[in-house]
């Protein structure tokens, strides 16, 4: 099967709807959402980018679109739209068995990782203390 086909309209790396509902809900509970969600996600990232290049060396494509589909919803639960994208395009090429461009998408996903955990440095969002 060839590439899953990606849309032509940019996708943003940081969800400003999902980061202000975080801030809301934060403030409603007297707890910083923001931090504690994004602290636990990239203190897990390593992990998870791990199982994903684990499974592409080894072509377990089951693993792979696992490994993806874990990331993604972490992504999509801080507001990293353009990084949950990524994850869903790794999910289908493993979902179809080819793991064929899983090295250009997992150089592309360190990336994405790093621009999400930038962009929500500038929003002034903690990250729980993870580096």
């Amino acid at each position: 099967m060839g590439r899953p086909v990606t849309s032509a309209i940019p996708i943003p790396c940081l969800n400003q709807t999902v980061l202000a509902d975080l801030r809301a809900l934060s403030k409603a509970r007297g707890r910083d959402f923001v931090s504690e969600l994004s602290g636990t996600f990239f203190g897990v990232l390593p992990e998870r980018i791990g199982a994903i290049s684990t499974a592409a060396v080894t072509g377990d494509a089951r693993a792979f679109s696992d490994a993806a589909h874990k990331l993604k919803g972490g992504a999509a639960c801080i507001g990293g739209d353009r990084l949950a994208a990524l994850c869903g395009r790794l999910e289908a090429i493993g979902d179809a068995g080819s793991l064929d461009d899983a090295d250009t998408l997992i150089e592309e996903l360190r990336r994405e990782t790093e621009d999400l955990r930038q962009a929500l440095t500038h929003q002034g969002a903690g990250l729980g203390g993870q580096r």
